[in-house]
This record gives C-alpha cells, sequence and structure tokens, in this order.
C-alpha cells in the first residue's frame, strides 16, 4: 500500500488523469476541483497541472457546503434537537 503524498498523487495524475480526460470531455480546456488538500498543491504536482494546461477549480477543505454528510447530519441535528432529549 502506498503512502498518499505528492508524488503519489502526481503519479496517479500522470497515469490516469489525463488520458481519462481527453477521452471524457474531449479537445478543449480541461477543469479539475480539487480542496487544499496539501498534496494537491506540492511544486512538482502544480508545475505538471500548468504545464498540460489543466485549469484549477478550488474550495476550501472540509468545506461542508461541499459535503453531502454534513448536510445530512444539520438535518438529523435538527430532528433530534426538537424533542430534545439532553435538556
Amino acid at each position: 500500500k502506498k503512502k498518499f503524498n505528492g508524488a503519489y498523487f502526481l503519479e496517479l495524475l500522470k497515469e490516469n488523469f489525463l488520458k481519462e480526460a481527453r477521452r471524457l470531455i474531449g479537445p478543449g480546456p480541461i477543469y479539475l476541483l480539487m480542496d487544499n488538500l496539501r498534496v494537491h498543491f506540492v511544486n512538482p504536482v502544480k508545475e505538471w497541472l500548468v504545464r498540460d494546461g489543466i485549469k484549477l477549480i478550488d474550495f476550501p477543505i472540509n468545506s461542508s457546503d461541499m459535503s453531502p454528510v454534513e448536510n445530512s447530519f444539520a438535518v438529523w441535528k435538527k430532528r433530534v434537537n426538537k424533542f430534545a432529549p439532553y435538556k
């Protein structure tokens, strides 16, 4: 099992991402959505993305607005609070 670090992330991008993105969307700009996880932005990864013309769309790490789990917990918490079992 490999450790998920910048080098391994870059290896995954090189082996899979560009080829599959081109197959799925064809010619034209490629946009990649990434959170601000440190391994996503080590220099070799940033350089490779820029060199291959991949446009980045980033959002904050652990963004509750983008997480279905966090949204589900919010609904659950609201329902539980309605009964106030801890008061």
